[in-house]
């Protein structure tokens, strides 16, 4: 413990703020920027980082200084240094009482000098029954070199207590800076990097992996019937309880999985010639979410409490600006708590061995983040031990690959590993929920078409037929559909790969009704033996309500029968129609020109006996 705290004390506080953030599925990749200038070999200390760092992963680089040196400590919150608190409690406001002291000085100083200036000739008032008074201005030039005199010397003064301040300023905010860091441990536990940076102005960049972040894709696909197109919006819905915030950082969400590979993966034969390639796809397990474990109860006061408290109090307090009254109220609380150091007991201050240094050529081995985060993942099959591959570690014999929810961007991505950067910078706060980031927004060209089933719906079904024309490819997910301003469901999309062909159910049509009407004919045929047969006459008519030309679908069905003595056969079509046998699906594809009419007929027989009743299955 002591070996940190004089590594600390000597350490230079420098503010590195995060500046890019990549998201994966399951964690996330922060990088911290601080800029510097250094006219000799100093001790950087960057902010601390919150427990929920996987420590093996931090790396430090400098661009235009070298680096020497890089310290991680673990600063524990059940470890306070009592007896560096109270000396420092004690420096304090011996620095405090001499501030004060020079501050007072430097204030009488002032009031003298206003009087002084103040100083005028005055003339006297004239009585009446005396005669007026004669002026002379014998004694002004006394008057003025007394009071130029002490003007030069009061401000001599002046300069001397300012010369006085400077130092006991510079050595307060010292003792500040380290008394913030003493007091502060408890309330702010994490990873402290200490970075020996040589002589040179540059950048220092820090990079680690954080636990508990994830995102999730999100789809909005608005329909302009006017123009056929759609407008694809692509975002990530990211949310993160690492415990520090990502304030206006740019944001690059990725569907990679990291730090996981331990070993190459041989070939296997690749045959030429197959009806199809086969292409690997991730296996997803079911996900459980697991909430977060609550918070501990508060500890009550403790000595060592009370007097961390005085010591971050006295911390952010200023500089005393003239005396109040209260220096003997500071010295009887520094012999109160002098008292209560030589008389109480003292907590033993033992030193915590320092983390190795890392070495800069070092390789970056692969490791698997320590914290579980929230969400877990249950597999009821046995994973099989890696093969042996060429030019890799092995893992331990315990190690299990991760497996990743249907949901998660690693499934999604179907094998590809993709990347999205935010628009523009974003701030995502720690445990504030999902916040919708925007990656991508095109317009593609649609083929939207009408689907008619006119003997099930008196609807028309509008479906909207695309195929993917940016040079992205997009992962999975849900989508919101709209129609214009009309909401019209939502959707699970798959992969869209370039090219790729998919097509989106978008509701209902209610402008167009088709109108379905049956004709029978009835009659008896047969020599010996009478048949009753029926021609049925189906007419279905579409009319284009809209200025521009209709693509239409339309399905019907011609009725079938395992019956051996039942007949059904199709007689006509007009116009002709895709036909399948075996259900007896008759499909039309036209195109309606605007403001128009248009009908398809079809017509089929059913013979059976003579007296049969049929009844629908």
């Amino acid at each position: 413990m002591l070996h940190l705290l004089f590594a600390l004390a000597a350490a230079t506080p420098i503010e590195a703020p995060i500046t890019a953030v990549t998201v994966f599925s399951d964690r996330a990749r922060v990088t911290r920027t601080a800029p510097f200038h250094l006219s000799d070999e100093t001790v950087l200390a960057l902010p601390l980082l919150p427990d929920r760092v996987d420590a093996s992963s931090i790396r430090v680089q400098s661009t235009g200084a070298a680096l020497r040196r890089i310290e991680i400590h673990h600063l524990d919150s059940g470890e306070f240094p009592r007896d560096r608190a109270l000396v420092l409690l004690r420096e304090l406001e011996r620095v405090d009482d001499q501030i004060a002291r020079a501050n007072a000085e430097h204030q009488t100083i002032e009031t003298l000098l206003e009087n002084l200036i103040r100083l005028a000739p005055v003339v006297p008032e004239d009585e009446a029954l005396k005669p007026r008074t004669r002026l002379t201005a014998s004694g002004w030039p006394l008057a003025i070199a007394f009071v130029e005199r002490w003007v030069q010397r009061l401000q001599q003064q002046q300069l001397r207590l300012d010369q006085r301040l400077r130092p006991l300023r510079e050595e307060r905010q010292r003792l500040a800076d380290e008394a913030s860091l003493v007091g502060g441990a408890q309330h702010h536990t994490g990873y402290r990097v200490l970075a020996t940076v040589a002589t040179g102005s540059g950048k220092l960049t820090v990079t680690y992996l954080v636990a508990n972040a994830r995102w999730r894709p999100s789809y909005d696909l608005q329909l302009d019937l006017a123009t056929s197109r759609v407008a694809v919006s692509f975002a990530g819905m990211v949310s993160q309880e690492s415990g520090e915030d990502w304030t206006d950082a740019v944001l690059q969400l990725s569907t990679a999985v990291p730090a996981t590979a331990v070993a190459f993966t041989p070939l296997s034969t690749w045959k030429i010639g197959e009806r199809e390639r086969f292409i690997p796809t991730p296996r997803p397990l079911e996900e459980q979410y697991v909430p977060p474990p609550p918070a501990p109860p508060p500890l009550p006061a403790s000595d060592d409490e009370s007097l961390r408290q005085q010591l971050l109090e006295r911390t952010a307090t200023p500089a005393p600006a003239a005396p109040s009254g209260s220096l003997h109220k500071m010295k009887r609380a520094a012999a109160a708590l002098d008292a209560e150091g030589g008389t109480g007991e003292r907590a033993e201050a033992e030193e915590l061995p320092a983390a190795p240094a890392l070495e800069l050529s070092s390789p970056t081995s692969p490791s698997v983040s320590k914290s579980e985060g929230y969400w877990r993942h249950r597999s009821n099959s046995a994973v099989p031990p890696p093969s042996e591959g060429v030019g890799g570690l092995l893992p331990p014999a315990a190690y299990q690959p991760p497996r990743y929810a249907a949901d998660l961007p690693a499934s999604l991505a179907g094998g590809y590993d993709l990347a999205f950067p935010s628009l523009r910078s974003e701030t995502i706060p720690s445990g504030k929920g999902a916040r919708r980031i925007a990656l991508l927004a095109e317009e593609w060209p649609v083929t939207v078409e009408r689907k008619l089933y006119p003997a099930l719906a008196p609807e028309a079904f509008l479906v909207a037929e695309i195929r993917n024309p940016s040079s992205h490819v997009l992962p999975g997910g849900p989508a919101s559909l709209w129609v214009g301003a009309d909401p019209a469901g939502s959707a699970r999309l798959g992969l869209m790969a370039r090219g790729e062909h998919f097509a989106l159910p978008l509701g209902l049509d209610r402008a167009i009704k088709p109108l379905r009407r049956v004709k029978l004919v009835s009659s008896q045929q047969g020599i010996f033996s009478k048949d009753d047969v029926g021609d049925y006459t189906v007419t279905t008519e579409v009319a284009n309500p809209y200025r521009t030309p209709l693509s239409l679908r339309i399905v019907d069905q011609v009725p079938v029968t395992s019956d051996p003595h039942v007949e059904i056969k199709l007689l006509s079509s007009v116009p002709a129609a895709v036909v399948e046998t075996v259900s007896g699906k008759l499909e039309w594809q036209l195109v309606i020109p605007p403001s128009s009419t248009t009908a398809v007929h079809f017509t089929y027989q059913l013979r059976r006996p003579k007296g049969w009743r049929m009844h629908q299955n």
